[in-house]
């Protein structure tokens, strides 16, 4: 059994003498130009031509980059989740992927001889545990260091109780949202974004010692941001105390751990380094002035305002918003936002809509207006004309936007509105997919009436509330490096 490093959330696996891909995303950027990889891949060919497998662990793009899979071999098997409806499949067919092998929350599959593999769905996201040549390895990725701790309690427990020895943890360890980096609260304080960092480190140590593994590596937050008004996000990443570090001040020596560097193996229990550290945060800002120098000098430019360009965003705007209010909006609110493009700042745009009415146009930069988003056009284009667009903000960091405390409710529902992401089925819809899909529906109305559950159980007081990590008041954010393990009860 051989585990190599490829970058970011990317790992080859050779195991009962298959070679198998895990979230390869190594072909560019990603959403919209935002993400770029820092340290760079380590490839090797058989990772695009000669995978036997390859495991999507959900639809983000820097964990299913489709410039990336479209160079690889379409012979591999896929293995992905079975979410709640059958989109992933059908689009990654879309790419030439014939043989794919969707499974259950739970559900372990024989997927080769002397090779089994388990999937665990948390919402929208999984974990892989593979079982072959005596060891058991878990992939994590960023399926539980931002949960709620109850629900990691909860993941901890189901992936411990099936399998009780864990050879080798793979688990993020880092952040990516739009809210709170992104959101500045023009009639509040502000909030530390080393303290939200701190806590996932706490947090992949709080799994570790849960899940008793052997070996725990930190791995999946190998990408950098180049803009000038988001770099801080990057020393913020550099200058946090490494994972490796917080499991050893928890208090568990007998846990081996190790910062993963692309071209690093893992050969049985022990680690073969390919001669990489962890950068200091002056270091890598150095480094990543150096290496991205002309994609920093291009995000810098300004551009002509090109006029057909912007009259089809426009118009994709407005058949969004006209579509969309009446069901991304509640009655009552109401929803006013200038978009000011950053790379074309002769150019603002006027959103006013509630569920009844809306409109957007094109304004004037000096009007006035209770939110305003500042972005990039490329950016706004992907909202606008693609399903999966929102990312490049929600995920990618590609917008800022400035805004009361008492409208921040209103954040998510601004990118509804503008963008093309699938919203919530109606009473009609839901129905028509039970009638089409009615075993899927049925294995997510299960998982759902379980997290109901779980959700009650935290509200009366019977699992132990943790604050919200993504709080944006630093005083909420209690320390967890000192919680101890729940005592499991004896039946």
């Amino acid at each position: 059994m051989q585990i190599r490093y490829i970058g970011h959330a990317s790992i080859a696996v050779d195991i009962a003498g298959k070679h198998l891909v895990c979230d390869p995303w190594w072909n560019g950027p990603a959403y919209t130009g935002q993400w770029w990889h820092y340290p760079t891949p380590s490839l090797d060919p058989a990772d695009s031509e000669a995978a036997d497998f390859i495991y999507i662990s959900h639809g983000h793009e820097d964990h299913m980059h489709v410039p990336t899979l479209r160079e690889m071999s379409k012979q591999a098997t896929l293995l992905i989740p079975r979410f709640r409806d059958s989109g992933m499949r059908d689009f990654l067919r879309s790419l030439g992927f014939e043989s794919i092998i969707e499974i259950g929350h739970g559900e372990r599959r024989r997927i080769a001889a002397n090779l089994h593999a388990t999937i665990y769905i948390n919402k929208e996201d999984s974990v892989l545990v593979l079982e072959g040549d005596g060891r058991t390895i878990v992939n994590a990725n960023d399926a539980l260091h931002a949960s709620a701790r109850h629900v990691i309690d909860h993941f901890c427990d189901q992936i411990r109780a099936r399998h009780p020895r864990i050879d080798t943890l793979l688990l993020g360890y880092g952040g990516a949202a739009w809210f709170p980096n992104c959101i500045q609260i023009t009639d509040d304080v502000g909030y530390d974004a080393l303290a939200r960092e701190r806590v996932f480190a706490q947090n992949f140590a709080y799994i570790a010692r849960r899940l008793q593994a052997r070996m725990a590596l930190p791995f999946a937050a190998s990408f950098v941001l180049l803009e000038d008004r988001l770099r801080w996000i990057n020393d913020a990443k550099f200058h946090c105390a490494s994972p490796c570090d917080e499991l050893r001040q928890q208090g568990a020596p007998q846990i081996q751990s190790h910062f993963l560097m692309p071209g690093d193996r893992v050969r049985g229990d022990g680690i073969v380094s390919a001669g990489g550290e962890r950068p200091s945060a002056d270091a890598a800002d150095a480094e990543i002035k150096r290496v991205f120098a002309l994609q920093i000098s291009e995000l810098r430019m300004r551009q002509a305002a090109d006029e057909p360009r912007l009259q089809r965003i426009l118009e994709a705007l407005q058949d969004n918003v006209a579509g969309r209010a009446r069901r991304a909006l509640r009655r009552g609110d109401r929803l006013t936002c200038r978009i000011d493009l950053r790379d074309v700042p002769e150019v603002s745009f006027l959103l006013d809509a509630t569920r009844d009415a809306a409109s957007i146009v094109r304004c004037d930069r000096l009007r006035l207006a209770p939110m305003v988003l500042t972005t990039r056009l490329a950016i706004l284009e992907a909202l606008a004309t693609q399903e999966y667009g929102f990312e490049s903000i929600s995920i990618g960091y590609g917008a800022t936007l400035q805004l009361r405390r008492r409208d921040l409710p209103l954040r998510n529902s601004l990118l509804a509105v503008l963008g093309r992401k699938p919203l919530p089925p109606t009473r009609l819809e839901g129905l028509l997919a039970w009638m089409r899909h009615p075993a899927r529906c049925f294995d997510v109305w299960r998982r759902d009436l379980h997290w109901q559950k779980l959700a009650l159980q935290m509200r009366r007081g019977h699992v132990q509330r943790y604050n919200d990590i993504y709080s944006t008041d630093p005083e909420r954010w209690s320390p967890l490096r000192d919680a101890p393990l729940p005592v499991r009860r004896q039946a």
